[in-house]
């Protein structure tokens, strides 16, 4: 998926939430390669959404996300 599609979506479901707010977002493993879900993490990143958690969801790539007011982080493995 575009980089540009990315941050539409993203930046969509920020508007629609509160400062807070948690997204999970999740796909199932061999659905895309590791570098796409990066790729949406990086853009979520850009809209003001922080990583909380690697959650380990059988079978799938998945990250926890926090809408936040202290401007975009860029998005890695939780400490």
């Amino acid at each position: 998926m575009s980089s540009r599609i990315l941050l539409v979506f993203f930046a969509e479901v920020s508007a629609a939430s509160e400062l807070g707010a948690l997204l999970l977002l999740a796909e199932p493993k061999g659905h895309g390669k590791v570098s796409e879900f990066d790729s949406e993490l990086r853009a979520a990143s850009q809209v003001g959404f922080n990583l909380v958690d690697r959650p380990s969801i059988s079978h799938s790539e998945a990250a926890l996300l926090k809408k936040s007011d202290d401007g975009p982080d860029r998005i890695g493995r939780p400490k």
